[in-house]
């Protein structure tokens, strides 16, 4: 499961957050979790590669309100279903050797060439790495320059338009 806390402290934050506690239960809330859901649909879930599905559908953007003077927002993959490899999609991969675990070759079917569709055995490869698609780093950075707008004015004061979700 990964999981990235936002704790925005700025002064000013803190001086909203610590003079508007009964605001922040009511109108504020609905505004961050409205905006949350947004970010959820909008940002993060767009930029998931899609083979399964089962990532894109494990990924949740949540407002904890443990606390009563702190702002957390967690975004997640595999809360409910453990996805073990969405770590390696966000961050990408070295290049490696991939060896055979069991046996003494890899089979795979081979994708060019006249051997196109046919299964090919090799003792190992050298897979290149690639890059990975940061798209909880792409929501972090949405919220993380939002934020301070939504806390502040609510969402009406957003540069773009934030649909009104059914909770």
């Amino acid at each position: 499961m990964i999981r990235i806390e936002m704790k925005p402290s700025p002064s000013e934050l803190v001086y909203v957050l610590n003079h508007n506690t009964k605001l922040i239960s009511d109108k504020l809330r609905k505004d961050l979790m409205r905006f949350c859901k947004f970010v959820q649909e909008k940002v993060i879930k767009p930029h998931t590669p899609v083979k399964t599905g089962r990532l894109r559908r494990s990924i949740q953007v949540k407002l904890d309100q443990r606390t009563r003077y702190k702002v957390v927002i967690r975004i997640y993959a595999g809360a409910k279903h453990p996805v073990p490899y969405a770590w390696i999609v966000e961050e990408g991969s070295p290049e490696h050797a991939i060896e055979p675990v069991r046996g003494m070759y890899l089979k795979f079917p081979a994708t060019q060439g006249k051997y196109a569709g046919k299964p090919i055995f090799v003792t190992g490869v050298d897979h290149p790495g690639y890059d990975g698609y940061k798209m909880f780093f792409k929501g972090y950075i949405v919220l993380k320059t939002h934020l301070p707008r939504v806390l502040m004015g609510g969402i009406r004061d957003l540069p773009f338009k934030v649909p009104r979700y059914r909770f």
